[in-house]
């Protein structure tokens, strides 16, 4: 079929193959390394409550086997996007023993952790029917709202699924009405509420996702919260801790004075807004950016330095800012709105129409 998975992986691994084998050595090396860059973790003490609060979870549910379990099944984990959430979570599954397939002795295997993404756009429905497609079970015809709940309920059972999570849940939250928070609070108890079915779950999304919990007193006394904050200048250890691991350990690289001092640090807090995911993201791409600037015109190799422009040409990549609002450049950085770079572009771009300056968009 052309749906299943070893096929899709065979496509992959071919239109990967031809990839790789139009490249230059020198470019096929350098994606290997900064693949490689990527796929290290850079934990911090939030992982550290991260696993806390998910001991819980798993200690309450281990304590089914002899007893009745305590109410707060539900941890609900919110940060802005590109605050590191997603990645902390997916890290922490991958693990953790207590969520890692294994073999029931009939040659079945049980994967205990059942995660994935909530779509958008997204209803209830669709929803509970991503759920049960995530279990393994193909769905043919249609289903109403409620027997598709009904039938993920079904399948997390016979599944042997203990543990469930749903990233960027904040799909699911449209809104203020209140009767639509309800319904999605009813929805998420009766998850909680399985008859003789101790599931735990882990929710994770913006901040918008804890509306429907604040909506909800009953929710709100099963769940527990925890926020990935955004980074301050009062981080700045920390962040900067995180520059020199990626540059110097991860890739092997020297950094420059101006880009590791206290002001540059402030710099690319500010930048990212404080965002952990980002300022990694960023890290990685002034690295890549001084990788692909690593020989001079001759071809000749040369100190492979991460500086103050490295970042500075990074960010003008990512926000099309022009120099003047480029973060990493200007002395009074910190009266820039990094959110407003790229608003800023499209609005020029207009201008440049409407007065027909030659090279603007017609």
């Amino acid at each position: 079929m052309f749906n299943d998975d070893d096929d899709n992986q065979q496509r992959l691994d071919n239109a990967l193959s031809r990839l790789r084998t139009s490249m230059s050595g020198q470019a096929r090396e350098r994606a290997d390394r900064i693949a490689f860059i990527n796929s290290l973790y850079i934990g911090t003490k939030r992982d550290d409550k991260l696993n806390e609060l998910v001991d819980l979870l798993v200690g309450n549910a281990a304590g089914a086997a002899h007893g009745e379990p305590g109410k707060r099944r539900a941890l609900f984990v919110i940060g802005e996007s590109g605050s590191g959430k997603s990645t902390a979570i997916r890290h922490l599954i991958a693990n953790r023993i207590e969520f890692r397939p294994y073999d029931d002795g009939s040659g079945q295997t049980i994967r205990p952790m059942l995660s994935f993404d909530a779509p958008s756009p997204l209803t209830l429905k669709l929803l509970a029917k991503v759920g049960i497609e995530a279990t393994g079970y193909p769905i043919f015809g249609r289903l109403q709202e409620n027997e598709a709940w009904d039938l993920f309920k079904q399948r997390l059972q016979g599944s042997s699924v203990l543990f469930l999570h749903i990233d960027e849940m904040q799909h699911a939250v449209k809104g203020n009405n209140p009767t639509k928070l309800q319904h999605l609070a009813d929805t998420v108890k009766s998850l909680l509420q399985i008859r003789d079915w101790p599931l735990h779950i882990i929710l994770s999304g913006v901040p918008s996702v804890i509306d429907f919990l604040d909506h909800d007193d009953q929710l709100k006394n099963r769940s527990m919260v925890m926020e990935f904050a955004p980074q301050t200048k009062a981080a700045a250890e920390t962040v900067s801790a995180v520059v020199q691991r990626i540059v110097e350990k991860h890739a092997g690289m020297r950094l420059s004075k101006n880009a590791s001092d206290e002001e540059f640090v402030f710099r690319l807090i500010h930048a990212t807004n404080g965002a952990f995911g980002t300022i990694i993201q960023v890290v990685r791409a002034a690295v890549e950016h001084v990788m692909m600037h690593a020989t001079d015109k001759d071809g000749e190799p040369v100190p492979e330095v991460v500086s103050l422009n490295s970042f500075a040409e990074v960010y003008s990549a990512f926000t099309g800012c022009v120099p003047a609002q480029n973060v990493f450049k200007v002395k009074q950085w910190d009266i820039i709105v990094p959110s407003n770079a790229l608003a800023r572009m499209l609005k020029k771009r207009e201008w440049d129409r409407k007065v027909g300056i030659s090279g603007g968009v017609k």
